[in-house]
């Protein structure tokens, strides 16, 4: 009976199922390294989108910049037209300026960009700016899709027509220390603000001087609100807004007038009769003599200037 094993005693069947196993193990390992390398090109690609967008948000958060790049544009919908971030930066495919192999290590291309937004958004003043971003090298025939979009939220301001005028891009954060106001208004609720000093024990507290404006400002002019301080650079002195609305320097009086005022010197004994009129008895009023008669005699006394009196209406 002939036997079907080799010279180092193996049989062929033995080595056919050794062939198999190792031809199944290199199988293996070709795909996990497939899969690996698909899936450090697809966090490459995660990572570099993700890079992209905060750039474009930073750019976007300049209000001349913003407008440059959609300016013009429907604030509702618009997907056609948007073919780059300030004319100068990450364009898009339909653009053809945007670099053949594309942005970053993961070679990402923006294919489009577009704008959505609801009606009642835009009556909020809010729009949003999306990126279409591309990297079918990578992604094509994977899970993961050949387009990922991403969201720059906006702020907006439309004529009639939706068409946006003023804008600049928000933070999309949900731990923002500043928020938005009314308008281009930001404010921080809650706390103290420091500025250079970093436990602040006030509500604003500044390591060094504060500048205030003066464009515009002059004693008399008009102002609002009451309470808003200045510099006056032509008269040189700090000003004030006054109860009537108009700059008052420190030290004058608003809306009224200011009056000289007098220490007077006590009560004199001039040596005269037993009747007379003491004029002077330390009081202060705004004159700079006082007079005082013991008749026959009579006299007339220098007063100290004390300062000024604000006297309103």
């Amino acid at each position: 009976m002939m036997s079907l094993r080799n010279k180092k005693g193996f049989s062929l069947v033995e080595v056919m199922i050794v062939a198999g196993l190792l031809g199944g193990l290199a199988m293996v390992v070709m795909q996990i390294t497939k899969t690996s390398t698909k899936s450090t090109a697809k966090f490459s690609f995660d990572t570099d989108i993700i890079q992209i967008t905060n750039e474009i948000n930073a750019i976007l958060s300049d209000p001349v910049k913003c407008l440059t790049t959609i300016g013009g544009k429907n604030a509702l919908s618009t997907i056609t037209g948007i073919n780059s971030i300030n004319g100068t930066r990450y364009f898009s495919l339909a653009s053809g300026l945007a670099p053949a192999n594309g942005y970053g290590n993961a070679n990402v291309y923006i294919g489009s960009y577009g704008i959505s937004a609801t009606a009642l958004d835009v009556g909020d003043n809010n729009s949003s700016l999306l990126i279409n971003f591309q990297n079918k090298k990578v992604l094509k025939g994977t899970a993961g899709a050949a387009t990922v979009t991403k969201k720059i939220n906006l702020y907006v301001k439309v004529d009639a027509a939706k068409n946006i005028i003023s804008c600049r891009s928000l933070s999309s954060g949900t731990s923002e220390i500043w928020s938005r106001g009314t308008g281009t208004d930001i404010y921080y609720n809650g706390g103290n603000v420091g500025i250079g000093v970093q436990s602040p024990s006030a509500t604003l507290e500044v390591a060094g001087g504060i500048r205030p404006g003066f464009q515009g400002v002059a004693v008399n002019g008009s102002c609002t609100p009451e309470g808003t301080m200045a510099y006056d650079i032509a008269a040189h002195t700090p000003v004030y807004c006054s109860v009537n609305n108009k700059w008052a320097a420190f030290g004058a009086c608003a809306g009224g007038s200011l009056i000289d005022m007098y220490q007077c010197p006590g009560q004199v004994t001039l040596g005269g009769g037993a009747w007379g009129y003491y004029g002077c008895q330390g009081q202060i009023w705004n004159q700079p003599t006082c007079y005082e008669i013991e008749f026959p005699n009579s006299k007339t006394f220098n007063c100290t200037h004390i300062g000024k009196m604000c006297v309103t209406p």
